[in-house]
């Protein structure tokens, strides 16, 4: 039996647009969570980046440490900004100095840590602003509780065994 004989023409002329409008509904959805992907995605990586250039930054700190450097947060600062290259918009504190750390070494006495905390403002990132409009667009105006505006990573090395 043949469907098309059973459906009236006038039936089947409606149900084209209503297969049109599912279509469309049912891309919009795709290609918002394609984006919701894509845009999550490029947010852990660059954290991990950052992550793995504090780390890079706090063992050079270390480094320079033994080698007798005055400077040693500067020398990790630049190890972990190398990373990135010359023309990165990541902050690092260079300000900050050799302090305690959390930990006591042996006999309870303290002991030198290097602090290294890189940080990148995400309004800097094309894609990630492009990402945050399309969540206010789909969210309504509340997408600002579902993207972190800055990303932060810290790593902290002993740089002395002796007491400060």
């Amino acid at each position: 039996m043949n469907i098309r004989r059973i459906v009236p023409a006038a039936t089947r002329g409606r149900q084209g647009g209503v297969a049109a409008i599912e279509f469309a509904l049912v891309v919009t959805l795709m290609l918002l969570l394609l984006l919701a992907v894509v845009g999550y995605g490029a947010l852990f990586w660059t954290q991990q980046q950052l992550s793995a250039a504090a780390g890079e930054g706090a063992r050079a700190g270390m480094l320079a440490r033994y080698a007798g450097r005055a400077d040693v947060q500067g020398a990790a600062c630049d190890a972990a900004l190398d990373v990135f290259g010359p023309a990165t918009r990541v902050a690092c504190n260079r300000a900050a100095g050799p302090a305690a750390c959390a930990w006591t070494g042996a006999g309870g006495a303290a002991v030198g840590c290097v602090d290294v905390v890189l940080r990148y403002d995400m309004a800097q990132w094309p894609l990630l602003r492009s990402f945050h409009g399309l969540l206010d667009l789909a969210t309504g105006g509340a997408a600002d509780g579902l993207v972190p505006v800055t990303l932060t990573a810290r790593a902290v090395i002993q740089i002395t065994q002796e007491p400060l």
